[in-house]
């Protein structure tokens, strides 16, 4: 059914996608967008760790379709992460199916010029390097098949396909005129959604926002940017029938860590601007990033900063690739000094968003402690500590249970 599904997509799609506007009224819409994704579903033994979708565009009709298999921990969108999809050439010619990087990702912060390429060909050498000892334990009848070079699909210089081409990991092409039968497409389909599934597992391998986080420095983060005062977010909408639901599967980025010293860096920087703008150099020059102190590495905040008035601010940094946090996530030091009533008045979180798209947002949150005094806000205990010494409180002798002895 698959193999017959993209034989009849490719003889209907030209004249479709010459009406230039999606129609999701239209057979081919139904093609894409239901039969295929539900074809692939139909072949995958853990369909429930996956999202199934195809799209033919936006708007828009796309230069050729695609149709994805997401694997939850890593994304369930074409814009970011690494996945496993299927393509169409823009001639209608080839059908590839491939593990590749989502191109928007690496667009956001390089543009569409040569940066763009050089630095998606930087990615896919490293997720190669570092997977390739997977190949011959996760694929059988494709290991030969298998091609480690960009693949041709833009006939023209549509960016989006030249994208696709430049972000592939591994593929296999076929030959639309000679395509395979469908038991034969479905045994390479599980051999690559195995390999998928060894990829997420490695830990060998970074999250795909790892390469770009890399490639930052918080002095191209821009000089203006939107600040706002906090606004406490609507209340999170539980599922009928799920008192404590999740917000899902996403492996976070291994460079958290990078992208927490771009925020305390920005935010540096952006606290010294304040106080000079507002003609206060001498004041600009005692803000404190303590990570760099050599001194006062770990008060319980990240910024030492100044008022206008000459007495201190307390800033906690909060930093986030994408473009909304709805929760952050404090130490029991940080929020003891965040609750203490002769520190909570002068105690701020910065929540800094969207750096790894290079238009960085900044809310600023005032007394959270105030906050949740007020009922506003509520902080729960996420995790606990279990200490595996002695508390002192209990004898040791106690501890030790019967004595026996071994011959």
């Amino acid at each position: 059914m698959f193999r017959q599904r993209i034989l009849e997509l490719v003889t209907q799609w030209a004249p479709y996608a010459a009406k230039q506007r999606v129609n999701k009224y239209n057979p081919v819409h139904k093609f894409v967008c239901d039969d295929i994704p539900a074809a692939l579903e139909a072949w995958s033994p853990t369909a429930s760790k996956y999202k199934f979708k195809g799209s033919d565009g936006q708007g828009n009709i796309l230069a050729a379709p695609w149709f994805a298999v997401f694997n939850k921990e890593v994304t369930t969108r074409a814009s970011e992460g690494y996945y496993l999809v299927y393509l169409l050439s823009e001639d209608l010619q080839s059908l590839v199916l491939e593990i590749g990087f989502g191109a928007t990702q690496f667009e956001r912060k390089f543009g569409r010029g040569k940066p763009f390429f050089e630095e998606v060909a930087k990615a896919v050498a490293h997720m190669r390097n570092s997977s390739q000892y997977l190949l011959p334990k996760a694929l059988d009848v494709t290991l030969e098949k298998t091609n480690i070079q960009p693949v041709v699909l833009a006939a023209s210089n549509e960016f989006n396909l030249r994208a696709y081409e430049s972000c592939t990991i591994y593929s296999i092409s076929y030959s639309v005129e000679n395509l395979p039968v469908d038991e034969e497409l479905k045994a390479h389909y599980l051999e690559y959604l195995r390999l998928d599934e060894m990829m997420v597992d490695s830990l060998l391998l970074g999250d795909v926002d790892d390469y770009i986080v890399d490639a930052l420095d918080a002095s191209e983060l821009p000089a203006e940017i939107v600040v706002k005062q906090f606004m406490p977010r609507p209340p999170k909408k539980t599922p009928r029938g799920d008192a404590s639901s999740s917000s899902g599967g996403r492996r976070y980025s291994k460079k958290s860590d990078k992208i927490g010293r771009l925020g305390e860096e920005w935010v540096f920087e952006f606290e010294k601007e304040r106080l000079r703008k507002a003609g206060l150099e001498h004041l600009a020059e005692k803000v404190i990033l303590h990570r760099n102190s050599a001194t006062d590495r770990t008060p319980g905040w990240d910024i030492t900063s100044v008022e206008t008035d000459g007495t201190a601010r307390l800033i906690e940094v909060k930093s986030s690739e994408g473009d909304t946090i709805n929760d952050v996530i404090l130490t029991k030091q940080e929020w003891d000094k965040a609750s203490d009533p002769k520190r909570a008045s002068r105690f701020y979180i910065y929540i800094v968003t969207n750096i790894v798209g290079g238009k960085p947002q900044l809310e600023i949150l005032s007394n959270p402690w105030g906050y949740v005094q007020s009922k506003q806000l509520a902080i729960t205990v996420e995790s606990y500590c279990l200490s595996l010494r002695l508390s002192g409180k209990i004898a040791p002798a106690s501890l030790t249970g019967p004595q026996i002895m071994y011959q």
